[in-house]
């Protein structure tokens, strides 16, 4: 489980200690990718830097003067040592974080299975009382296809035509149509199958 799952099941102010184990980890883990990418940008500048340098280093041999003391490679390799220590230093401590998150897991492993399975129970509750509504919505919906459909005009012919004109331009036609979606045997199916996940704790609870 990460922070945003804990989150979204409103079980952060039950469990702060595990909210702040979770969000160090997720501070961590951030700041490390943070440190390898700019390692490994560091380390991509290290031959321009060189080539630079040696340029330079060509220049003044060319015009008799000494080359620079600190050259850029010189500077680059030691920024990247020292990005590199910060990312070992932060690997560490993420270990050390989910260390910590681990053995409290495996400590209060039940107590948070209980949790979490309660908060999902919820979630399928309000997801089976948006089922049943919709399900109702989508039978009537269904049900007026068949009105809809023997209440359609038939469409204009050729001998409804005045004779004085060669064309005629009518307006928009509304026509039932086939809809091309699943069939309603299975949305209903689909529906029910939500309205189930809820059914347990209703039960429990008319009990």
């Amino acid at each position: 489980m990460n922070l945003e799952q804990l989150r979204a099941l409103g079980l952060e102010k039950r469990w702060p200690r595990l909210t702040e184990l979770l969000r160090e980890v997720a501070s961590f883990e951030q700041k490390l990718r943070k440190a390898n990418a700019e390692v490994q940008q560091l380390q991509a500048a290290l031959a321009p830097a060189r080539e630079r340098d040696l340029n330079a280093q060509a220049q003044a041999v060319r015009a008799g003067k000494e080359p620079p003391k600190v050259s850029e490679e010189q500077r680059a390799e030691k920024k990247l040592d020292a990005v590199r220590r910060d990312a070992v230093i932060l690997s560490r401590a993420l270990q050390a974080v989910q260390t910590d998150l681990g053995a409290f897991r495996a400590k209060r492993q039940a107590a948070l299975f209980n949790d979490v399975l309660d908060a999902r129970q919820q979630i399928a509750n309000q997801l089976a009382e948006h089922a049943r509504g919709a399900l109702r919505d989508f039978t009537r919906w269904s049900d007026l296809h068949y009105v809809v459909r023997d209440l359609t005009p038939p469409e204009p012919t050729q001998e409804n035509q005045p004779a004085e004109r060669s064309t005629i331009v009518y307006g928009p036609a509304r026509v039932a149509t086939t809809s091309s979606g699943p069939a309603r045997g299975n949305v209903e199916q689909m529906l029910q199958h939500l309205i189930s996940l809820g059914a347990k704790e209703i039960a429990e609870d008319v009990a």
